[in-house]
């Protein structure tokens, strides 16, 4: 079990460093199926679905070039209907719509070429998935999904410090 929520976080924190969208969608594919596991052992059935789901769509979505425009926006379309239908079927009170919250707006975010929706997506989860593990108390994923938070929020700053930066330099500020 420590195994896998170790790579879970481990993939999801260097996903966020790295800046090529393919390579970091691939490696947090790997997140997504570590998790799917780690769900597994703690029978929390919205969690483990969601995490095969996770995995199937990021990896698909890193290949976007390989879909026309109109297939990979119906391929879009299909993983959002896909995640509700999956809340549904596993329906296990309000604490089932933490992940599926999050696994939305993960579609939409992973699905967007710009890589800094990658991080956004990290943040979302990290929250979002941090509350959903206080609920089965599964301590080591709290912990986790609260340093991918913190972790998120950091890469999410820098990002945004470095592209002001550059507009400053771009219509001629000095910092």
């Amino acid at each position: 079990m420590i195994l896998f929520s170790t790579i879970t976080f481990i993939t999801i924190c260097l996903s966020v460093l790295i800046k090529n969208r393919k390579k970091a969608l691939q490696v947090y594919s790997i997140s997504c199926l570590c998790e799917s596991l780690y769900c597994m052992t703690l029978g929390a059935l919205t969690g483990t679905f969601l995490g095969v789901i996770n995995f199937i769509r990021t990896y698909l979505f890193a290949d976007r070039e390989i879909f026309s425009k109109k297939a990979y926006f119906m391929l879009f379309l299909f993983f959002e209907f896909i995640v509700i239908f999956n809340c549904v079927i596993t329906f296990d009170g309000l604490i089932s719509l933490f992940p599926t919250m999050a696994s939305i707006i993960g579609v939409y975010c992973l699905w967007v070429p710009d890589v800094k929706y990658l991080k956004i997506s990290s943040l979302i989860k990290g929250l979002f998935y941090a509350v959903y593990y206080i609920y089965y108390n599964s301590v080591i994923l709290v912990w986790g999904y609260m340093v991918v938070f913190l972790f998120s929020s950091y890469a999410l700053i820098k990002c945004n410090l470095k592209s002001k930066n550059s507009f400053l330099k771009l219509i001629g500020v000095k910092n």
